[in-house]
């Protein structure tokens, strides 16, 4: 059943986190801090800053203890990280962050790639970093990667989602991330998924996380809002994607989604033309990385 449109909808800014990893090389720490000072400035009242993950594995992430020592601490604007094993979870912690976001792939053969741990495995370091995250006062989210498949469409069942879902939910996670790792989803298949995951999650703790590698993630996006869901991911300019799965790239832009979202009278704080400046002041570095 749809629902009546929203008055407004949280568009977290993941730009700096997943948008900067997909880069070929590694930018300066003080840029990234003044990116994501500029993207708080520009209304984003969530942005995720960075991942506490293995320097050797994504190098752009390398400072991300160094990179929240410059964020402002009195910024309105939460600060928050992902982790994706219990290390990562006690680094994020020591730098201060107050919300991270574990995350699991519903893929064994992408969460191999990704996390070096099968689904088993990642599920029992989950609730780890679930008793860690409690024990420090940390929010935690649960972010599902592959929600809507890995390789193909159908190699991830929207049951499959649905049970993992549940098992998320007992651990202690807040919110749920479903996010479209491979760019697979169709507005059906966000339906089919949602359907299973609400069994065990009310609508309003989801955020969908949709890469546009195959021109369907805007499409998506409005079926997730008319079923109810009020939290997406974009990047700015668009940056993003895994860098464990190649040729899966393709954040939603968060100027573009802001736009959409008010042309239908749908507020989300955010300012889309300070945004594009943020992204601006990025294209020389990001030029400059381009031809070496």
């Amino acid at each position: 059943m749809n629902e009546p449109a929203p008055e407004t909808v949280l568009v977290r800014e993941v730009g700096p986190r997943d948008g900067f990893q997909s880069l070929a090389g590694v930018l300066p720490t003080a840029a990234k801090a003044r990116a994501i000072s500029c993207l708080a400035a520009a209304g984003c009242s969530h942005v995720q800053a960075a991942s506490f993950v293995h320097p050797e594995k994504v190098p752009q992430m390398a400072d991300a203890a160094e990179l929240f020592a410059l964020l402002p601490k009195d910024s309105e604007t939460v600060f928050s990280a992902l982790a994706l094993n219990p290390h990562g979870m006690e680094r994020a912690m020591a730098s201060g962050v107050g919300l991270v976001e574990a995350s699991v792939s519903a893929s064994d053969a992408h969460g191999r790639k990704n996390a070096g741990m099968e689904l088993s495995d990642a599920l029992k370091s989950m609730k780890r970093m679930a008793a860690l995250a409690q024990k420090g006062g940390v929010v935690l989210w649960a972010g599902l990667q592959c929600a809507f498949g890995y390789q193909r469409a159908g190699d991830v069942s929207p049951a499959q989602v649905g049970k993992i879902a549940s098992t998320l939910l007992d651990a202690g996670a807040e919110v749920l991330v479903l996010a479209d790792t491979s760019g697979l989803g169709t507005p059906d298949a966000v339906e089919a998924v949602l359907e299973t995951v609400c069994v065990s999650w009310p609508v309003d703790r989801l955020l969908l996380h949709l890469h546009d590698s195959r021109g369907q993630a805007m499409a998506n996006l409005d079926r997730g809002l008319a079923l109810g869901i009020r939290r997406f991911d974009a990047s700015l300019g668009g940056l993003g994607g895994c860098p464990f799965l190649p040729g899966a790239p393709g954040n939603l832009p968060t100027q573009a989604v802001v736009r959409a979202l008010g042309s239908r009278g749908i507020a989300t704080g955010i300012d889309a033309e300070a945004v594009e400046r943020c992204f601006e002041e990025l294209v020389p570095l990001l030029k400059k990385m381009e031809t070496g």
